[in-house]
């Protein structure tokens, strides 16, 4: 690997690890997700200023052509992320599902809370009761639970 490529790959890894960080700071980005961009960065960096490492690797792989070996790993850790942002997607699906459960709950009954209204949410909610086939209001057990 040539001098001029190494200090490119160099550069771009501190880049990257600096979009990163002003990402985590902007809070564009948390920091669980930020993690494994940071960690895929600072190996750019460590095979940039050490290139005999996927050397090393890919010869005790029995891999003849390193970069194959590096390619294959970056295809890896790709479908590790997509499959950790399908997780992440799933879970948000199910919690809009579940919130708009309970919006409807709260339309079908009849309830109205203002849009300007300075009350805390729960505040507006606190006598909100279910209530079952003979239009009886239930116990305190039963009071709708909206996670706020």
């Amino acid at each position: 690997m040539s001098e001029v490529l190494r200090i490119i790959i160099l550069a771009m890894g501190a880049l990257f690890v600096l979009l990163v960080f002003y990402l985590l700071v902007t809070r564009k980005i948390d920091e669980r997700a930020s993690l494994p961009w940071i960690a895929t960065s600072m190996v750019m960096i460590l095979l940039a200023l050490i290139p005999s490492i996927l050397q090393i690797l890919a010869s005790s792989l029995l891999i003849d052509y390193p970069p194959a070996l590096l390619f294959l790993i970056s295809n890896f850790v790709i479908f590790l992320l997509l499959l950790y942002q399908s997780i992440q997607i799933s879970a948000l699906q199910n919690k809009c599902k579940e919130l708009a459960q309970n919006l409807s709950i709260i339309n079908s009954t009849g309830i109205h809370i203002p849009k300007g209204q300075n009350l805390p949410k729960r505040k507006a909610l606190e006598h909100f009761y279910f209530r079952n086939e003979k239009n009886v209001f239930l116990s305190n057990e039963s009071k709708i639970n909206i996670p706020f």
